[in-house]
């Protein structure tokens, strides 16, 4: 039977549930030559292995004994040097305990607290509590871009800058369900809050832009304004995001070569901040021709 010390030792590397302790284990075992004794080798072998399965509470085969503790079929008895396996187990859980401390946790770096829509109390999703903000005059300008084949960009390279295809006028079509989208924002996107719009309008343009699919591409502006005590960017955000998805579903008849890109805010005015930012760059300057609401 191995020494009490020695079945604490590995009962505390059973513990840990860590292939660090086995290996630490397995280079501190010191094995040691018996003197044979009359009964044969196998039965030896099985009952010590029966004895350390007993000891550290490891379910193991007899037949197929853990290497750490028997390293043949001669009879061998398995000591442990208890101080250094207990000094070596010691830095390794330290050195554990120092990187897991010093690691940031997701709730340190991330708080609830830092996103509006989250109840720091519950962490459950909730809408802002604007009822205590004043009213005030709020602008908000977002950008979309449909990239086209240039083969289908030629169709709306004429004199009306504008192509009717088989569902109708595609760029009138477009700024109409941008329109839609725009006053639907609150029901699309649950958090939003119904906002009195003032005005809406789109400005589409056919410009140079040169990419893997063509060398032209459609720029969508969408700009809105209100006076309410929340912004209108997530307005005019859906706005282009709707009036380019509008685009790709009339002219897919046509092409599925077309990619919608570059969404993002502008600017927008009002309430605690303002801010802009500078378009996405095209190749060329845009033409002036337009179509606006």
């Amino acid at each position: 039977m191995l020494p009490s010390r020695s079945a604490a030792a590995l009962k505390l590397g059973a513990i840990l549930g860590c292939r660090q302790a086995s290996s630490i284990l397995r280079r501190s075992t010191r094995v040691q030559l018996n003197k044979p004794t009359p009964d044969s080798g196998n039965s030896i072998l099985k009952r010590r292995c029966t004895t350390i399965n007993n000891e550290t509470g490891m379910m193991a085969d007899a037949a197929h004994p853990h290497p750490a503790f028997v390293r043949s079929a001669t009879p061998r008895m398995t000591t442990i040097n208890f101080s250094r396996t207990l000094l070596q187990l010691h830095s390794f859980w330290s050195s554990s305990h120092r990187l897991l401390s010093s690691s940031p946790s997701p709730s340190s770096s991330h708080p609830a607290s830092a996103l509006s829509h989250v109840d720091s109390a519950t962490a459950r999703p909730t809408m802002v509590d604007v009822g205590g903000k004043s009213v005030t005059r709020r602008t908000a300008q977002a950008q979309s871009r449909v990239l086209l084949p240039d083969h289908v960009a030629d169709l709306f390279d004429n004199a009306d800058k504008e192509w009717k295809g088989p569902k109708g006028p595609v760029l009138t079509t477009a700024i109409i369900a941008g329109t839609q989208a725009v006053k639907s924002t609150f029901t699309l996107i649950p958090f939003c809050h119904p906002l009195p719009l003032d005005s809406c309008k789109f400005t589409i343009d056919l410009i140079p832009f040169n990419h893997p699919l063509g060398s032209r591409a459609l720029h969508i502006l969408c700009t809105c304004s209100c006076s309410a005590r929340t912004g209108i960017e997530m307005e005019a955000l859906t706005g282009a995001s709707v009036a380019a998805l509008t685009v790709y579903d009339m002219v897919k008849a046509v092409s599925h070569d077309v990619v919608i890109s570059d969404v993002k805010l502008i600017k927008k005015t009002g309430g605690k901040s303002d801010y802009g930012a500078n378009p996405a760059p095209s190749s060329n300057p845009p033409t002036s021709t337009s179509t606006s609401q």
